[in-house]
């Protein structure tokens, strides 16, 4: 029996509350509960349509981050970095940190902890990651190395 929760649902009150980049296709996406669909011939503004949070291009160096206050503070135990439908436009990479905030309006002072070291990812599948922090997270910070699509 899972009796864990999904502290990242959008569906109980997960939000994105910063990012560097969301021009392909809007952060926030990547907290939906439902199944990721692909849309053959959906364009929107921005391109194609992708069901998840996708950056643009990083040909100058640097890479993307993105900051979710959590649903509810809690101890994270897994994670799972969903680039389905996501081919040649994945992060090869990822880093996770979590800190604790009280206060929205403190996050800038938050004290960043470290889920995971920087790991490679698999376009087009799960990538599920077991954690092992014993700390009490309100907020969680994804890296993608260097851009692409969660």
């Amino acid at each position: 029996m899972n009796n864990k929760l999904n502290l990242a649902s959008a569906r109980f009150g997960a939000a994105v509350v910063a990012y560097t980049d969301e021009f392909f296709a809007a952060c926030a996406r990547m907290l939906q509960d439902s199944e990721p669909v692909f849309i053959d011939d959906k364009y929107d503004s921005h391109g194609k349509w992708m069901d998840g949070w996708e950056t643009r291009r990083r040909r100058q160096g640097g890479h993307d981050s993105a900051v979710v206050k959590l649903a509810y503070p809690g101890v994270i135990h897994d994670v799972d970095l969903d680039t389905r439908h996501f081919t040649g436009n994945y992060p090869p990479q990822a880093m996770l940190e979590a800190c604790y905030c009280e206060d929205a309006g403190d996050i800038a002072k938050a004290e960043w902890f470290p889920l995971t070291s920087k790991l490679e990812l698999r376009g087009d599948s799960h990538n599920p990651i077991s954690v092992n922090a014993n700390k009490k997270a309100s907020h969680i910070r994804l890296h993608i190395y260097p851009d692409g699509g969660i």
